[in-house]
């Protein structure tokens, strides 16, 4: 007996196609959300900073900087250039605050 993935778009689905579809789900995220997102990681690693210190501070951000580093990889190895690229990498690191 054959095992076919069961994909939550539909059987006859392409993994090409979920990915593209999963892609436009992930930039749905608007603006407004992912600066949200940027002004409660700033402000989580001031209080990082107050609390445990600056090395302390720097390790938050420095995460922070290598998930959006990733988030670049990623949009630049589906074909994105330029402002696109950016922007889809702020919102991929940022736009989670849409859900806060």
């Amino acid at each position: 007996m054959a095992v076919h993935k069961q994909w939550p778009e539909g059987p006859m689905t392409e993994p090409a196609a979920v990915r593209v579809l999963r892609d436009r789900e992930a930039v749905r995220t608007d603006l407004p959300a992912a600066h949200l997102g940027l002004a409660v990681v700033l402000a989580a690693a001031v209080g990082v900073g107050l609390l445990a210190g600056a090395p302390a501070a720097a390790a938050v951000l420095g995460l922070t900087l290598a998930l959006f580093l990733t988030a670049l990889a990623t949009s630049a190895a589906r074909g994105h250039r330029r402002r696109e690229l950016l922007r889809r990498g702020y919102l991929r690191t940022f736009g989670w605050a849409t859900r806060l």
